[in-house]
């Protein structure tokens, strides 16, 4: 459902904006601005949980493309959430997904919000929402797993683990924005990823990764489906995820001998393994993808990239980074999406 456009992510990052809880201030890395402001509206009766993981957030952008980095789906000892994670969603049964915990027999899943306060118990790592209430559109909504080996969803770093319904109108402005997708002429594979990436850029987050995985368990050995599952995983958050699908799309685009997306997608690789905590390798990915970019003869885009590599390393270092994956977004957009646990794009609907 993402009108994506086939992004050629741009690395020449000319803000970072870091938001907080604790007000607002700005200062400087050179020509990068960093912005702290405040960030998080919840209406949850768990509210000291949510307080728990509202913390901090980068965003890296520029005037025409971003890429951004969330921290968070770092640890695979816990059940930390997959989906819906950092998202809109265009279904109010969605389905939950976690991670899988081992030795873990069963698992506690709540979701909270507005007049809801639901829970269930179960034995597998995805469960449909079966409350008696109706999930509404405009409220944040929370969700947590917790195992019965006691590890829970709320120890993971990331933060910004809820959604959002969309309304009525924007539903209807989404299946027009689709059906030309739907109704052409392009291969079920290639549907799939023009769908996705038409969800992607909307930030129905869920929508996307959920046709992803199914033309990777169809067996997609498309590239595009494994740069677009790395993009989307960063983006909310799910570092491990990122890391192993963009590693793939690197595999298969070197295949291709495809230089230019090899080189961008290991730079999009950097700040995931900065996410990490992989230091070292991350430096490594830079000096690739510097060579890579001197052979294509764009040497500013290597020097952005070190710039970032910089920023993104110090902030990492001093603070629990909380972090978006790359999109295309306006300011605006950007504005509401750092107000509310889950992005509300109102009048920037197409």
């Amino acid at each position: 459902m993402n009108v994506y456009k086939s992004i050629n992510h741009n690395y020449v990052f000319s803000r970072i904006i870091l938001s907080t809880l604790l007000g607002s201030t700005i200062f400087s890395f050179g020509n990068l601005n960093v912005e702290a402001k405040n960030s998080l509206t919840v209406s949850d009766e768990n509210q000291e949980q949510i307080d728990y993981l509202s913390k901090n957030l980068i965003s890296l952008e520029n005037t025409n493309n971003s890429i951004q980095y969330r921290k968070g789906g770092s640890n695979s000892d816990i059940p930390y959430i997959i989906t819906p994670r950092y998202t809109l969603i265009s279904d109010n049964t969605p389905t939950l997904h976690w991670n899988e915990v081992e030795g873990a027999s069963s698992y506690l899943v709540k979701i909270q919000g507005g007049d809801i306060n639901w829970q269930q118990e179960v034995k597998d790592t995805t469960v449909v929402y079966s409350g008696a209430e109706m999930l509404k559109s405009g409220i944040d909504y929370f969700v947590s797993v917790e195992a019965d080996t006691g590890v829970s969803s709320l120890d993971d770093s990331g933060a910004k683990l809820g959604f959002r319904l969309i309304t009525s109108e924007q539903s209807n402005s989404l299946q027009d924005a689709i059906a030309p997708i739907q109704t052409s002429n392009l291969s079920q594979e290639e549907k799939g990823i023009k769908l996705a990436e038409k969800y992607h850029q909307l930030n129905l987050n869920a929508d996307a990764i959920a046709i992803l995985e199914q033309l990777k368990a169809e067996g997609s050995k498309s590239a595009q489906v494994y740069r677009l599952l790395g993009d989307t995983y960063a983006k909310t958050g799910l570092n491990l995820l990122a890391e192993e699908n963009y590693l793939t799309a690197i595999e298969l685009e070197s295949a291709n001998n495809n230089l230019e997306s090899v080189t961008e997608i290991q730079a999009s690789l950097v700040g995931v393994k900065i996410m990490l905590g992989k230091l070292e390798e991350a430096e490594e990915l830079n000096q690739q993808a510097q060579a890579g970019y001197s052979k294509l003869g764009n040497v500013d885009k290597g020097q952005e990239l070190n710039r970032t590599l910089t920023a993104l390393t110090q902030g990492n270092s001093e603070n629990p980074i909380r972090t978006r994956g790359s999109s295309q977004q306006t300011n605006s957009a950007q504005n509401q999406i750092d107000q509310v646990v889950t992005p509300n794009f109102g009048n920037d609907w197409p």
